[in-house]
């Protein structure tokens, strides 16, 4: 009984450390985002530019407007 009490509680231990590191790792990645939004914004009111350069990244089919 106390060989699955361990397994289980190393094993709980590996998953809450993983998802505190992948919640920092998020953290990180969006006050990075926000800052570079955010200073956009500072220095020219690109929301919309900022807007669709970040939606175009996940769509193939928008054509090149240069």
């Amino acid at each position: 009984m106390y060989g699955w009490l361990d397994l289980t509680l190393k094993a709980l231990s590996a998953v809450s450390f993983n998802v505190l590191l992948f919640a920092v790792f998020m953290l990180i990645w969006v006050s990075f985002d926000y800052n570079a939004y955010y200073q956009c914004e500072l220095e020219s009111h690109c929301f919309d530019a900022y807007i669709i350069d970040r939606t175009e990244m996940f769509r193939a089919d928008v054509p090149d407007k240069s």
